[in-house]
């Protein structure tokens, strides 16, 4: 059945066609896709279901960044090496659900266990759990010692990491996710330190080229998002200190950098109860990560919304802190939602969603037209549709 959504306003996050209409609506297909967006007045279509909204009908947002299997915890690492499989697939699929009740369609999970991960893909696609669309890189690729290295593959050499990439494909993997730098949580490492060398990253990103995927590289440092990029990465996450360098590379189509705020802004919430080293580290990053987020936006850089959902203090579903701290950073309530949307979209390579445009998928949210202009960081949508299929409102 065909439907028309009608709102007073519409923001298409497109760069071909107007980004925002007044009394607008968008004509749905019976195959869940997008046929028409345009003016209420000229969209009346018959045989078509109609709905009127109050507010701003947008994409459905994307976040880039999330770890199913980690519980949010003020240890989650420990957590998710004591757990039992069967609750941590259980807490995934009450995860999957708070990312749609926040207005998420599409989510990247970028390093889990157990497999959890790469079976949510499926049983997301099939109907048989609710939530977003899942894009699941297995388990990440560290270096021996490595940061999260615990949660993942440890690898060593060109060899050895190349092995691994054609594992987790094997395994169903939608991306592939590396270890390219020291990180703020894994204890007795530098967030500024390279680990896996340049050549060990350019052997998986040559085989996720061989089968079209895209590699994700956890990078705060600078030498190591350098080699990253050069390597051909496609997304930078975290970028805690980007180099004049990496700001140029990651300004090229098919590059993106995944600012991870919420995961700062939450950690720094819980305060004295983290442990000093985390603490240290994430005083270390602040400064030069708000320089380095300001100076890719300044520069025209793609900057998606990735939440690093699973970390302390931060759960499944809190991409409202993630959109507030890009615009406390600088972005325009504007740009933080084509960080959310459009350039989420981007970043993952999907050309399907991402903006309200004929012929793409109709994940689409309404949120109050205040929401919408202030960027707030607990709202609400009042729908959410994925494919078509009103999943809240």
């Amino acid at each position: 059945m065909r439907q028309l959504i009608l709102a007073d306003e519409i923001f298409t996050a497109s760069d071909d066609h107007p980004e925002l209409i007044k009394d607008g609506a968008v004509l749905i297909d019976s195959k869940g896709l997008i046929e028409a967006v345009g003016a209420a007045s000229e969209l009346r279509a018959k045989g078509a279901t109609e709905r009127r909204l109050r507010g701003v009908l947008m994409p459905g947002l994307c976040d880039v960044h999330t770890h199913l299997c980690l519980s949010a915890s003020l240890d989650p690492f420990g957590d998710a090496l004591a757990e039992h499989p069967a609750r941590m697939t259980l807490r995934a699929v009450d995860s999957l659900k708070a990312h749609i009740d926040a207005g998420v369609t599409t989510i990247r999970d970028v390093g889990g266990v157990h497999g959890i991960d790469l079976q949510m893909q499926h049983l997301v696609d099939d109907g048989t759990v609710e939530g977003p669309t899942v894009f699941a890189a297995g388990q990440l690729i560290a270096m021996t010692g490595g940061h999260a290295c615990m949660l993942g593959i440890e690898a060593d050499g060109v060899d050895a990491v190349r092995a691994a990439a054609r594992q987790n494909l094997k395994n169903g993997a939608r991306l592939i996710k590396l270890i390219a730098t020291g990180g703020v949580l894994t204890a007795g490492v530098r967030p500024g330190a390279q680990q896996l060398t340049e050549d060990e990253l350019r052997a998986a990103v040559e085989e996720a080229a061989k089968v079209g995927k895209r590699v994700a590289a956890h990078a705060q440092g600078a030498e190591g998002i350098d080699s990253a990029l050069r390597a051909g990465v496609n997304t930078i996450e975290h970028g805690f200190w980007l180099s004049d360098y990496a700001v140029e590379v990651l300004g090229q189509p098919g590059r993106a950098l995944v600012p991870t705020l919420a995961a700062l802004i939450c950690m720094r919430r819980m305060g004295d109860v983290l442990p000093a080293e985390i603490l240290n580290k994430l005083e270390e990053c602040a400064v030069p990560h708000a320089d380095s987020i300001r100076r890719a936006h300044a520069a025209g850089c793609c900057i998606a919304t990735g939440t690093d959902a699973g970390t302390p203090g931060n759960p499944h579903g809190n991409i409202g802190v993630e959109l507030a701290g890009l615009h406390d950073h600088g972005l325009s309530a504007g740009d933080c939602w084509r960080a959310g949307t459009r350039n989420g979209a981007n970043a993952m390579g999907l050309d399907d969603r991402g903006q309200l445009v004929a012929g793409r998928r109709a994940d689409l949210i309404a949120l109050r037209t205040e929401d919408f202009r202030t960027v707030a960081e607990d709202f609400k949508p009042t729908l959410v549709m994925r494919g078509g299929a009103a999943l809240r409102g």
